[in-house]
């Protein structure tokens, strides 16, 4: 199937990539969490196919692409992977978090959204609820704590993490459904104080008591590097532009909230305009080739038209979604971890609709 939508045929195309590497298990292939180097299980990149495939199956309406769907939400829901409806195992890396903090969680949740919408029942949505809610919202800190392998749970004090939580989380829940929406909302009305920005970036450790807070010991980053050296503006900077992503999947649920025209997110979102982004995001091995921003500036630039002036970004989504493209297209190129790059593609379902 050919259409005179490149968008549409590049979905269609890698889906029929992805049905190919689909093990009989129904999961994908678990990559490595990109330049983080994880052993991973295949949670989170089955995740990813799943989104793909439903996307690819409602295109062309192709049987084998629901049915690869259906194989991959078995594997995803399945006791190896979803823990008693708590959480889902992404991680079998030595020191760190089987759940993959919240970010993991996120992503299969947005596969459960999808998969219930698109395939017309509310079973995956319960359980993808069930999942959500089984986190536990601090409404002193107004932030999500995330599951921790013994049970406990440990306040999650990454930026786009606890953004993309409340995105999918949001687009999860029915207008009644009170309490969730309730803690969405809070963490939204508190967000400005959360998190502070260097060079119109956004720091991605949580402010705590006005100092710098995050589980881990990446903070050792900016006290070796600082916060205007180009190393932190290469690793920084794709995870603004993943965490903007998150805030434009949460402006759908919030559009009338006051923090759209906050100083603070003018600020933030104003550095989709500089010119300098490009070459870092070339540069950088969480750019191009793993944050896939190249899909997610176009996204920003559509849900946050208003905010732009129409003659600075008429072509700029245009621009991005083709370096994008070449980057997938151009196989010289070095990735850190292609499989989970390659299962990132779908964030180009975003895209549907546009007339790029």
């Amino acid at each position: 199937m050919v259409t005179d939508n490149p968008i549409v045929n590049n979905i269609l195309k890698h889906a029929e990539y992805g049905l190919s590497i689909q093990y009989k298990s129904g999961a994908m292939p678990e990559g490595i969490n990109g330049p983080h180097n994880h052993k991973m299980t295949g949670a989170r990149n089955t995740s990813h196919w799943i989104i793909l495939f439903l996307h690819a199956y409602t295109l062309s309406n192709k049987q084998t692409f629901k049915d690869a769907s259906l194989r991959a939400l078995d594997f995803l829901l399945s006791p190896a992977i979803l823990k008693t409806n708590q959480y889902f195992i992404h991680r079998k890396q030595k020191g760190f978090n089987e759940a993959n903090g919240l970010i993991g969680q996120a992503w299969s949740l947005e596969a459960l959204y999808y998969a219930s919408r698109i395939l017309e029942t509310n079973e995956y949505k319960n359980i993808a609820l069930s999942v959500f809610n089984n986190h536990k919202f601090d409404q002193y800190f107004n932030l999500w704590y995330r599951k921790e392998d013994n049970n406990t749970d440990i306040l999650e004090g990454t930026v786009n993490q606890q953004i993309w939580f409340a995105a999918i989380g949001a687009k999860l829940q029915e207008d009644n459904d009170h309490t969730g929406l309730t803690n969405i909302k809070l963490f939204l009305d508190n967000i400005e104080k959360q998190f502070v920005v260097r060079n119109n970036i956004m720091v991605n450790y949580l402010l705590k008591d006005n100092l710098l807070y995050k589980v881990y010991d990446n903070i050792k980053l900016y006290k070796k590097y600082g916060f205007s050296n180009n190393v932190f503006s290469e690793i920084q900077l794709p995870y603004h532009i993943f965490a903007l992503t998150g805030f434009a999947i949460l402006y759908d649920k919030f559009k009338e909230h006051a923090f759209w025209k906050s100083k603070k997110f003018m600020r933030i979102i104003s550095i989709i305009l500089d010119p300098s982004i490009d070459s870092l995001l070339l540069k950088s091995r969480y750019g191009y080739t793993y944050n896939v921003s190249g899909f997610e500036i176009p996204f920003i630039i559509r849900t946050f038209k208003e905010i732009y002036d129409p003659n600075e970004i008429s072509e700029l989504g245009y621009v991005y979604l083709k370096k994008q493209f070449d980057v997938y297209n151009n196989r010289e190129i070095e990735i850190s971890d292609r499989i989970t790059f390659e299962a990132r593609y779908y964030e180009v379902c975003r895209l549907l609709g546009n007339k790029f």
